[in-house]
């Protein structure tokens, strides 16, 4: 009897221990599905470290190269020199248009000597017509160029915007875009046409307003010379010739002085204005600049602006959202792994290397000195 249940309580341990093993095996599955899960639970692109905010230095005025301070891929720190320019023959240009002034300032005191105040007056008010019919015929009227310059931009923003909708309802057709995507950017074509209207209609109401000035001082003149005294015809022209040269010589006077202070120029040196990375450099040392217009000395990039930019692959893009959580890991440190978000998301699909992508931004939630604009990088972005 005792031998009997024995046996019993043997096949009964038996049964319990294969139980068990079945189980852990069962869990030990369950467990392996859960992490390959967790490990799947995102989407793997690559990228390259780019920056958002980049600055170009132009030199626009003819200078020599006297010191050259930085290299492309330097760190510069804000108030830091970059370059020390020779500037003496155009300081020496500038002055000559100074002493151009004075002399015609005496010359034209000396021919008023011999006018009255009204022939004077009168002589005055023409130059002022003359000079500003002269912007209005070329265009070159301080304020109606700024107004040309908002339309100009503003049909680019529209211009760029009906393109961007066109990619939009590509994407919306394929099923990879949601339909209030598509009508948002439509609100948006809507709203960007009526600013190129006002625009527009601004730039006809300053030409109207522009001519109606010039109305009131041809009529002005034409008062004033009548009351104005029988001063030889010829000293009256001589003086309005005056005149039209001191207002040319005063405006050429006024660029030229303009271009020496850019805020990225501190007497005859070339400074950084905030913490940056030298991009590219379009001078060197001995070398002259401004000759032919503007040049670009340097690009510099925002130090704080650095992101990375990624490539997406159109099957994967309307799982990505503005604001998705993002790991970076930079291929120089695949140690480090950089916490981020979608910041940016391309509204227009490019092909590469027979793939269809979109472009999208991380911004990186603070990076070490092993971050360098560049760098190619790998992310993972969480769903």
């Amino acid at each position: 009897m005792k031998k009997m249940k024995w046996v019993v309580w043997m096949l009964v341990g038996i049964l319990l221990v294969g139980c068990n093993k079945s189980e852990e095996a069962n869990s030990g599955q369950v467990t392996t599905e859960k992490i390959e899960a967790e490990v799947q639970e995102g989407i793997d692109v690559f990228g390259e470290i780019t920056a958002n905010q980049t600055k170009e230095i132009y030199i626009d005025f003819p200078a020599t190269v006297e010191k050259l301070y930085v290299k492309e891929g330097d760190c510069v720190k804000k108030g830091d020199k970059l370059a020390t320019l020779d500037i003496k023959s155009y300081e020496t240009s500038i002055l000559k248009k100074e002493k151009e002034m004075e002399l015609l300032e005496v010359q034209l005191g000396e021919f008023e000597k011999n006018l009255d105040p009204t022939s004077v007056e009168a002589s005055k008010i023409k130059q002022e017509l003359l000079l500003k019919e002269r912007l209005l015929q070329e265009e070159t009227d301080p304020e109606l160029k700024m107004q040309t310059e908002e339309i100009a931009e503003a049909e680019r923003v529209l211009a760029k915007a009906r393109k961007d909708y066109e990619v939009l309802e590509t994407l919306y057709v394929a099923g990879s875009l949601a339909k209030n995507e598509v009508d948002e950017a439509q609100l948006g074509i809507q709203s960007k046409e009526k600013t190129l209207k006002e625009a527009e209609a601004k730039l006809e109401k300053a030409k109207t307003e522009k001519q109606l000035e010039l109305d009131a001082l041809a009529a002005s003149l034409k008062v004033k010379q009548t009351q104005a005294s029988n001063t030889s015809y010829s000293n009256k022209s001589e003086i309005d010739e005056l005149i039209i040269r001191r207002s040319i010589a005063e405006v050429e006077l006024e660029e030229m002085q303009s271009r020496l202070r850019k805020s990225y120029i501190k007497g005859k040196d070339i400074i950084a204005e905030t913490d940056s990375i030298v991009e590219k450099l379009g001078i060197q040392e001995g070398c002259l600049v401004g000759r032919d217009g503007q040049g670009v000395a340097l690009k510099l990039v925002d130090e704080t602006s650095l992101v990375a930019t990624v490539d997406i692959p159109e099957s994967f893009i309307k799982d990505v959202k503005l604001g998705s959580q993002a790991e970076v890991k930079c291929y120089a440190d695949e140690e480090q792994v950089i916490k981020g978000q979608i910041s940016r998301i391309a509204h227009k699909a490019i092909e590469e290397s027979g793939e269809t992508i979109v472009k999208a931004d991380v911004t990186l939630a603070g990076h070490g000195a092993f971050i360098k604009l560049g760098y190619g990088v790998d992310v993972k972005i969480l769903k």
